[in-house]
């Protein structure tokens, strides 16, 4: 479990200001998506 936690404080470490914000807004509950279903990917 160690490992998975150090992933993602890696991945949150390369975001930018603006990202890191939209990522607290969104764990505070804050933002409301209108994506309700994540689309799939093209290719």
């Amino acid at each position: 479990m160690d490992n998975t936690k150090d992933k993602l404080l890696q991945r949150r470490s390369k975001l930018s200001p603006a990202q890191l914000a939209l990522l607290e807004k969104r764990l505070r509950g804050e933002v409301d998506s209108q994506i309700k279903v994540i689309p799939k990917r093209l290719s």
